[in-house]
């Protein structure tokens, strides 16, 4: 699935990529680098219990448009948040907040509760952009097969 992330990265002319269900851990993602160190970069927040098996965020630079080096992230909920700080193309500062969100509607409420108290407890690290999968629907209905 990695080449074809990087096709998407370039045909598209993609900077960042907000990607759920990453199923990382340390060794996954040293393996990517090395395979793609010249192309992309990853920052990555694993599900705490089954990083390979399940949920997971990550985000997916591509360095041929951002300048992936002069990044920082932090964890806002494990597996499920993360705040990527990054210049934009202008050299300015660009806070975006990746989200894979739970698609159980109590747990879900309380991911987003999680967010916004992280965000109340961090006024500094206020997102610019929030994306990925943040698992809203219009209408219950939507989620019947």
């Amino acid at each position: 699935k990695w080449f074809h992330i990087w096709q998407i990265l370039r045909e598209q002319k993609l900077g960042v990529l907000i990607m759920g269900e990453a199923h990382l851990d340390d060794s996954y993602k040293e393996n990517i680098d090395t395979l793609f160190k010249r192309a992309m970069r990853l920052a990555f927040t694993p599900d705490e219990e089954a990083p390979t098996a399940r949920a997971g965020l990550a985000f997916v630079l591509n360095r041929n448009t951002v300048e992936a080096n002069d990044i920082t992230t932090k964890v806002v909920v494990p597996g499920r948040a993360m705040l990527l700080k990054m210049k934009n193309v202008d050299s300015k500062n660009l806070s975006i907040l990746g989200v894979y969100a739970p698609n159980r509607p109590y747990q879900n409420a309380n991911f987003w509760k999680e967010i916004k108290a992280w965000c109340r407890a961090h006024p500094r690290d206020k997102p610019d952009i929030i994306g990925g999968d943040t698992d809203f629907v219009e209408d219950a209905m939507d989620r019947l097969p």
